[in-house]
């Protein structure tokens, strides 16, 4: 049967006579999971399979369905290929993660950072709010009028005038999609 993928290991160079499998350039080596998202179905053939370091013997299959997760080591305990696609598009996406910090993002630590300011930021102004809203409460007003049964609040309330720019702004809690 034809394969779309030859058998392989995705951070090392696998050599199935002497079964072993080589982690040296130009092999991705810092290569430590793999994972295939499927995005179809509707097409025959081009399922994934795990063999035996002798690339021959097969000890897993998986049929891609839209929507299913697969996720592995990356290492020479995962020789796998991919069938050939006979009727149809397979559709995916292979995604790779590693633990070595010469390949860390540093997008991503940038963004965790501003993530914790912008969290230690939205704290600070709770706490002034909750200080505000204790004051108000003492004289007897209400910030906003009861919502009628089965109305949304406004959300005038989550909305201040940013000191920087002079607009309002939106505050964004950690949780929120943006």
């Amino acid at each position: 049967m034809d394969l779309s993928h030859p058998v392989h290991a995705d951070n090392c160079l696998l050599d199935p006579e002497g079964n072993t499998c080589w982690k040296e350039p130009p092999a991705y080596i810092h290569r430590d999971y793999s994972a295939i998202l499927y995005l179809n179905e509707d097409f025959q053939g081009g399922n994934l399979f795990f063999t035996e370091m002798d690339a021959v013997t097969l000890t897993a299959q998986v049929r891609p369905k839209c929507g299913r997760l697969v996720a592995f080591s990356s290492g020479e305990e995962n020789p796998h290929g991919v069938w050939a696609v006979t009727r149809g598009r397979r559709c995916a996406i292979a995604l790779w993660y590693t633990l070595s910090p010469e390949h860390k993002e540093q997008e991503r630590d940038q963004a965790e950072k501003l993530m914790r300011q912008k969290e230690a930021e939205q704290e600070e102004s709770h706490k002034e709010d909750r200080k505000d809203n204790s004051v108000v409460s003492k004289s007897g007003d209400s910030p906003e009028p009861p919502a009628p049964k089965g109305r949304a609040r406004s959300t005038s309330r989550n909305v201040k005038l940013d000191s920087n720019s002079g607009v309002k702004s939106r505050r964004l809690r950690v949780r929120d999609e943006f």
